[in-house]
Order: C-alpha cells, then sequence, then structure tokens
C-alpha cells in the first residue's frame, strides 16, 4: 500500500502541472466533474478509494471539502499563494484563458482568513 499525500491546492498553483509531468502516480481530482447534489460526500468517497493507491491525489481547497476532510480524519496539505502574490495570481488566470467571473471570485476569495490563518503556511513565492 502507498503512502499516498493529498495536497488540497487553490487554483493556479500547479496542480495540473504536477499531474502532467510527474513521473509519479498522481490523481488529479477536479471536483466539478462530481454531482453537486451529494457533494461533498461523493468527493470524500473517492478520495478515499484511491487512498493507498497513489503517490498524491489533487484535490480542491473548497472549505466544504476541507471540513469534510478534517471530519473523516483524512490528512492533507493546503497549497495557497500568500496574499503578496494575489496580483501575479491574478494575472496567471488571465493568461490561461479563465472566465472573468472566476477571476473576480478569487480577488475576492484570495482575502477570506480561512485560508489565510495560523493553521497554514502560504506559498511565498511562484513556480
Amino acid at each position: 500500500m502507498k503512502d499516498t499525500q493529498i495536497i488540497s491546492g487553490f487554483p493556479g498553483v500547479g496542480k495540473s502541472n504536477f499531474f502532467k509531468k510527474s513521473d509519479l502516480k498522481v490523481l488529479d481530482s477536479d471536483d466539478s466533474l462530481f454531482d453537486k447534489r451529494d457533494f461533498p460526500d461523493n468527493y470524500i468517497n473517492h478520495i478515499k478509494n484511491f487512498i493507498g493507491k497513489v503517490d498524491y491525489i489533487l484535490i480542491s481547497s473548497h472549505d466544504v471539502v476541507r471540513r469534510a476532510l478534517e471530519e473523516h480524519n483524512i490528512e492533507y496539505v493546503l497549497v495557497y499563494p500568500s496574499i503578496e502574490l494575489k496580483e501575479e495570481y491574478l494575472e496567471r488566470y488571465k493568461n490561461r484563458g479563465n472566465e472573468d467571473s472566476f477571476i473576480a471570485f478569487i480577488s475576492i476569495r484570495v482575502n477570506l482568513p480561512s485560508l489565510h490563518s495560523n493553521k497554514y503556511t502560504p506559498l511565498r513565492s511562484s513556480f
């Protein structure tokens, strides 16, 4: 059985690039593909199903997902940008073709204290 690491990554931190370029067994679990009627239970069950089968599971950074992971005693690492990188990330979203509504949402969300708390340590530099 593999020692699976779960990475909860904020948009733009490099989850998809890691998935595409890694030689390890990596599962990129896009939560937008899951039925929202059963969310996050169906997403958590999906994650549980792959623990021990892959090296890394890359998942959403949504609050509801992180709370569910904690309720199920599933350890994870949260990866998100430091507030000092906000403008760089907003530009990154524009360059990769994200819609203006997404960029506006992220522009507001990046300031939420749920990410910027003493519990988590942000990235201080970009990849």
